[in-house]
This record gives C-alpha cells, sequence and structure tokens, in this order.
C-alpha cells in the first residue's frame, strides 16, 4: 500500500503507531489556554508544511519557468511569465523612417496604439532600431517650434530617443516592470528570439511592451 506519513504531537495516538513515518510537533499550550482553538498547533503545521513544501521542489528541482507553466493566470505566475509571452498574439510595433515628417509620426504612433513609435533605418539589413519617439516627444516638438514643424521642418531624427532603453523576449515580465519603474518610463523596446512560445518577437522582430499591458496581465 502506499506510505502513510503522520503529523502530530501525540506518539502514542492511533494515527501516529499506524504510520510508517511519524513527523512530531512538541506539545505546546495554545496562545489562549482558556478557549482551546487552534492557534499555536494551526502554525506549527503551517510551518512544517512550508519546510516540506520548500524541501519537494527542491528535490525535484521545480523551477521558476515550472510555477508560471503551471499557474499563469495568477499573480505569480504571471510574474514569472517571460516577456514575450505576454506579446503573443500582439501587432508588430508602429515603425518610422530616419526621415519621416511629424504628420508621419503622428500617424503611425496613433495607428498602434501604444503611445510610441520606433524610429528605424530602412538601410540596414534588418531594418535596425535607431531610436523611439513617443507622444510626449511629438507633443514637444509641436510646441517648442510649430511654425517649423508645420512645414515638415522636423523630422523623426531630429526628436528621437536614440539607442532606446531595450530588454530581451525571454526576460521575466517582473524584471520589465521593476526596469520600467526604476526609469519611470511606460514603453519598453523588446528585442530577441526569447523562449519558443514567445511568437510575437520571433515572428516581427523588435517590438514595445507597454506598462498597461504588465498591470492588465497582473504583473505587480
Amino acid at each position: 500500500g502506499l506510505p502513510l506519513i503522520a503529523i502530530t504531537s501525540d506518539a502514542g495516538s492511533d494515527l501516529a503507531q499506524a504510520a510508517g513515518c511519524l513527523l512530531r510537533l512538541p506539545l505546546v499550550a495554545e496562545a489562549d489556554p482558556a478557549i482551546p482553538a487552534p492557534t499555536t498547533s494551526a502554525l506549527m503545521m503551517l510551518a512544517l508544511g512550508d519546510a516540506l513544501a520548500a524541501a519537494l521542489w527542491h528535490g525535484r528541482r521545480f523551477s521558476a519557468d515550472d510555477f508560471s507553466r503551471l499557474h499563469p493566470s495568477g499573480r505569480l505566475g504571471a510574474a514569472l511569465a517571460r516577456v514575450g509571452d505576454l506579446l503573443n498574439g500582439l501587432p508588430p510595433a508602429p515603425q518610422v523612417a530616419l526621415e519621416a515628417s511629424l504628420r508621419e509620426i503622428a500617424e503611425a504612433i496613433t495607428r498602434g496604439g501604444l503611445g510610441c513609435a520606433l524610429v528605424t533605418d530602412p538601410d540596414t539589413a534588418a531594418n535596425t532600431v535607431t531610436g523611439l519617439i513617443t507622444d510626449g516627444d511629438l507633443r514637444r516638438a509641436l510646441l517648442r517650434d510649430p511654425p517649423r514643424a508645420g512645414e515638415a521642418g522636423v523630422l523623426a531624427r531630429d526628436i528621437m530617443t536614440r539607442d532606446p532603453l531595450t530588454l530581451d523576449a525571454g526576460q521575466s515580465a517582473a524584471a520589465a516592470l521593476a526596469l520600467m519603474e526604476q526609469r519611470q518610463i511606460s514603453q519598453l523596446v523588446i528585442t530577441g528570439h526569447g523562449e519558443p512560445e514567445s511568437g510575437s518577437a520571433r515572428e516581427h522582430g523588435p517590438t514595445i511592451l507597454h506598462l498597461q499591458r504588465l498591470l492588465r496581465a497582473q504583473v505587480a
């Protein structure tokens, strides 16, 4: 039959005698002797249960990836998910050329719905990302020099953030959130292939992870 492990403070009990392995707890009084409700004993059981669980996951080499795979909908599972997993099913990030006008930039940002657009260099083989333009950059350009902006004198290369902060698709969602909070930004450029299931980064190349995507996934 199956082995029986008993957890009790009474070594002489029927349960303890029937068990093949006895985990004996110390016999101590409850928090309030006048009310024999389980308090101290409940805490001891909880501590021993946690110790057994920790021993099992170390013994079986249970990893954060395993936890995320088995508990994808919970908060811990979401925090342990890979960035690429959160991008599955999303369209590629909007892109503009270095010589794009403010109108073209505004259209791209509006179309993408992410509050930003990637600036790419068409002269490179992989359409390399050279910058990032947010809707805030666009507004500041319009307010700083309205006549020049209206005459298409301001281009993407003039207002973009060069070499924007990037993160590989294989990194955890929690790492992405921590980086956004540290740098006080709401968008990250995601690069790399990440894990096989991270289809968005693999198929479309660099894309954008927005803070709202992390919050909707309950990564916090």
